[in-house]
């Protein structure tokens, strides 16, 4: 998915390229595995612009979003999830027609 995520060519409806972030949220997961929020730390750091955020108890789906959206910092949001992944233009298509939502 974040993989994805960096492959986006995302554009303003006018044109201008615009910098994508994400927010990766394990929502308390008993499968946790610190090697693997390490790996993708460093992919926040290296690749595209993002955090984890590790909630201390599951909150359930809508709960994980509503903290992945606490924590971003853009002007507009796009949600997934960890099995998901994106075709290269998706974002720009998103993003011909979106409105700030902050």
């Amino acid at each position: 998915m974040l993989r994805s995520l960096a492959a986006q060519d995302a554009r303003a409806p006018d044109g201008r390229p615009l910098v994508l972030e994400f927010v990766l949220v394990d929502n308390a997961s008993p499968q946790r595995d610190d090697a693997t929020m390490d790996e993708i730390r460093r992919f926040g750091q290296e690749v595209l612009p993002g955090r984890v955020v590790l909630h201390d108890r599951n909150a359930g789906y809508a709960g994980g979003m509503n903290l992945a959206l606490e924590h971003a910092t853009g002007d507009t949001s796009s949600c997934s999830t960890p099995t998901s992944c994106s075709c290269p233009a998706a974002s720009r298509r998103c993003t011909a027609t979106s409105s700030p939502t902050r």
